[in-house]
């Protein structure tokens, strides 16, 4: 937008009303002040510039946070070295041989899921079950 169009843009408001702009979490903020600076478009035109906002909930960011190193200094890093890309087995391959390993209390954790699902005492007859109201992990 030219300085041009925004003043006739402007004009079309009530002038004792306050401009804001996209702020910070979907928020608004008040414009702080005005000034001229000089630009170069498309200074950067690797793919690698590109960049698009995201909104994480506080879990998925610490999540994501948590898999940061003090050599991956990106969030884009992160992104591409765990995520494989879509449908490719071999990229698939690659992000498993690129996981943390598990920890004594995660492995355990899978160990005693899985040996709950794989035990005969929870198995419930979906018929059955909903015929006397019985609860089942369906």
């Amino acid at each position: 937008m030219k300085v041009k169009e925004l003043i006739e843009e402007l004009q079309k408001h009530d002038l004792e009303k306050i401009v804001v702009v996209p702020g910070y979490e979907g928020g608004y903020d008040e414009i702080s002040g005005v000034g001229e600076i000089r630009l170069k478009y498309n200074a950067h035109t690797e793919w690698y510039y590109g960049m698009k906002t995201i909104s994480l909930t506080d879990e998925a960011y610490e999540r994501l946070k948590s898999w940061k190193s003090p050599e991956c200094d990106s969030f884009s890093k992160v992104v591409l070295e765990v995520i494989p890309k879509r449908g490719t087995a071999a990229d698939m391959g690659k992000a498993f041989q690129s996981l943390k390993p598990l920890t004594e209390e995660e492995a355990k954790r899978i160990e005693d899921d899985m040996g709950w699902a794989n035990s005969w005492d929870n198995v419930s007859d979906t018929w059955s079950s909903l015929a006397t109201g019985e609860k089942h992990a369906s």
